[in-house]
């Protein structure tokens, strides 16, 4: 039963010394020559007392009493002639605070604080961002931030954070180096840091701009682990070129071939894992390098009755262009045109090519182009359409047209249009190189052409539409005969030959007339001249008389038309 006593009283008497609160100290702000300055921190568990001052010569001790404050309102207290040695202090609270403890303040030293350490300059979206390390000394309130110049040093900024950005310099210029000082709140600074210096790349440029290869050079950052070189494009993406090691500034590429590269900048790892990085400034590429021509798309080919083709194109609009060929060539013939450009150059050209007059035919044409540096790219050959139309009866009409044949643009579809007295007319659409269409028996003129639709691909991925447009061809119809089966000379009939409509689609024509034994009787090429039943002067008798007919139609096709007739006397 003792000892159990024992042990309840013990655990009571050390909850109860558990549940006492804490004396605060006061807050010791800073030590300047041989003065200590500290805020009060009241209290409320009882009146004040004192504040006992500690010191000794390190900070580990042991630590004597140097003094006691006695008045609550007095924020310093003096240690006289200890401003030429290194003395450290601390505060402790007396209250009349029956059981609390009494916490003791931070222990500062009469020298000044301790500096952070810059470790890192990087360009960040073309703004140099600095960032240092805390000063280890409590005390350190605040921290000026120093460019290094060739007069000297230029504060840039004052500031409580670890980290400031210089909008007052431009990272392409060049490397800047800066330095950072901690404060205290009796205005006591530290010593400075080290210079940091961002790294500044600069790009080797030798012989002309055509030079397919590229250097750099730069300056190193302090404490670099690894290093790479890097390059965004055009669209601001990041792409890795190669890897560099700790203690390269320089490096080159034999043979630069990234026409959408913007610039290049480095980048340096401050630790093995690649967490903690800075990157230099990005150099432009676009005053050194000239960009190739990698993109010839032709977008139009049109043909017209006159021997004339028209062709358009584009190209990659930032080429750096010098000339284009357009190159063309048929069964028959083979040429090339040079194209000058109008003055400020455009990403796209259309150009008329005169052909030499002669049968229809299809055209090859490829564009061909050579850039600043003489690099000669060509584009995919294109073949424009013939179309051709070919009576086939009184009713019916063949147009028939060569394939689209373009390897960069997809066919979507043939646009076939029929042209009567001006108006235009869609008659057929789809995939087909061929269509049969009913004719009208009114006698005129039927043209016809065709338009090849595509869809092509810019290597930026936008959509481009090709347009291949067919020659004009026209067609009169089929001529319309009708034979009579009888005549008399001297009746109301009184001249024999065929009834023609639609004369205007004959190319040629001949009628023969033949006695039963074969003899030929009359002939003639003249489509308004019949026979009269003679033969020369002579009357020939009552009967049956044989006749043929030839006719080629306007197109090539060939009409043959044989029979006999009656002449009545």
């Amino acid at each position: 039963m003792k000892i159990k006593a024992i042990i309840i009283i013990s655990m009571l008497l050390a909850v109860c010394s558990f549940s006492y609160g804490q004396v605060s100290p006061p807050i010791i702000d800073c030590v300047t020559n041989d003065t200590i300055f500290f805020t009060p921190v009241p209290n409320s568990c009882g009146p004040f007392l004192s504040y006992d001052v500690f010191t000794a010569p390190n900070p580990n001790g042991p630590f004597s009493i140097l003094g006691n404050i006695t008045d609550p309102s007095v924020t310093f207290f003096v240690h006289p002639n200890s401003s030429s040695i290194i003395n450290y202090y601390y505060l402790t609270p007396n209250f009349d605070c029956p059981g609390e403890l009494s916490i003791n303040s931070d222990t500062l030293s009469n020298r000044p604080p301790e500096v952070g350490m810059i470790y890192s300059v990087s360009v960040i979206n073309n703004l140099l961002n600095i960032s240092w390390d805390p000063s280890p000394s409590p005390e350190a309130t605040e921290y000026t931030l120093f460019l290094i110049t060739d007069t000297g040093l230029d504060l840039l900024t004052v500031t409580t954070d670890l980290s400031s950005v210089d909008i007052g310099r431009d990272p392409s210029i060049q490397s800047y180096s800066y330095l950072v000082v901690a404060e205290d709140a009796c205005g006591n600074r530290s010593i400075f840091s080290d210079p940091v210096s961002s790294i500044h790349l600069d790009l080797i440029v030798s012989g002309d701009n055509c030079d397919e290869s590229i250097g750099f050079e730069w300056n190193r950052h302090v404490d670099t682990a690894s290093q790479e070189l890097w390059a965004k494009d055009i669209n601001g993406n990041e792409i890795f070129i190669e890897g560099l090691a700790a203690n390269d500034e320089s490096f080159s590429i034999a043979e630069f071939t990234l026409p959408d590269i913007a610039g290049f900048f480095i980048r340096a790892y401050l630790n093995n894992d690649q967490s903690l990085f800075v990157d230099s400034n990005i150099r432009d590429i676009t005053f050194m390098v000239n960009v190739p021509v990698d993109e010839i798309l032709i977008t139009n080919v049109s043909t017209f009755n006159n021997n004339n083709v028209e062709v358009a194109w584009c190209w990659n609009e930032d080429a750096d262009l010098s000339s284009v060929d357009l190159q063309f060539s048929s069964s028959s013939m083979n040429d090339v045109k040079d194209v000058s450009f109008p003055s400020p150059l455009q990403s796209s050209q259309a150009d008329n090519i005169a052909l030499l007059a002669g049968a229809p035919d299809t055209y090859t044409l490829q564009v061909e182009s050579t850039d600043v540096c003489a690099m000669i790219f060509a584009s995919a050959p294109i073949t424009s359409i013939l179309l051709e139309v070919n009576p086939l009866s009184e009713s019916e009409v063949e147009v028939s047209w060569s394939p689209y044949a373009y390897p960069d643009a997809n066919l979507e579809s043939y646009q076939l249009f029929r042209v009567v007295n001006g108006v235009e007319e869609l008659v057929y659409e789809g995939l087909a190189t061929n269509q049969t269409l009913s004719s009208s028996e009114v006698p005129g003129e039927q043209c016809y052409y065709i338009i090849a639709q595509a869809k092509g691909f810019l290597n930026d991925g936008s959509e481009k539409m090709i347009q291949v447009v067919s020659n004009l061809d026209c067609t009169s119809g089929f001529p319309i005969i009708r034979m009579p089966n009888a005549f008399n000379p001297y009746g109301v009939n009184s001249i024999f030959r065929p009834l023609i409509g639609n004369a205007d689609a004959i190319a040629s024509y001949q009628m023969k007339i033949f006695s039963r034994w074969g003899e030929l009787l009359f002939n003639t090429t003249n489509t308004t001249k019949g026979w009269n039943g003679r033969d020369g002067l002579r009357e020939l008798p009552q009967g049956v008389y044989s006749y043929m007919i030839e006719v080629e139609v306007v197109g090539g096709q060939q009409i043959n038309i044989k029979g006999s007739v009656l002449l009545l006397r």
